[in-house]
């Protein structure tokens, strides 16, 4: 019997699966991937949880979308990361989201860092080869 609070991690994780073959093959994050999830997040909690599953689900998109704008604006991760971690906010809510970002946050933190030590980055932070986030947020929706 599958419980109703696996759901959203079994959506999650085939998604973000999904956006990272997506991401690698193209270096894009397709709409019809992120657009379709959030407002399936926000469905689902409705129907689950009512009105209060609802007010989670749009608090977790709202941080999920936020705190990976910031770094978009730096130009630290592409605007399809912004929409796949708002999109996983949106089925996930709020507190689950932030333990996922702080998870994904230092497991990249710990790559990058293994990588600058290998000398694979130089001072600036300049891979020699791409790193996908979303590959990151993967790692956080599964711990």
């Amino acid at each position: 019997m599958v419980s109703w609070e696996m759901i959203p991690f079994a959506v999650v994780l085939m998604a973000v699966i999904a956006a990272g073959v997506t991401d690698v093959r193209s270096f894009r994050i397709p709409n019809f991937l992120t657009l379709p999830l959030a407002i399936s997040g926000a469905v689902f909690h409705v129907v689950v949880h009512g009105p209060t599953g609802l007010q989670n689900s749009i608090l977790g998109l709202l941080f999920g979308g936020l705190v990976l704008m910031l770094l978009y604006l730096t130009g630290g991760v592409g605007a399809g990361d912004v929409k796949l971690l708002a999109a996983v906010g949106a089925w996930l809510g709020v507190p689950t989201i932030v333990y996922v970002f702080v998870v994904a946050a230092l497991a990249g933190s710990l790559y990058s860092f293994g990588y600058f030590c290998a000398g694979q980055t130089d001072f600036r932070g300049h891979h020699r080869r791409v790193v996908y986030a979303n590959w990151w947020l993967s790692v956080g929706t599964g711990v």
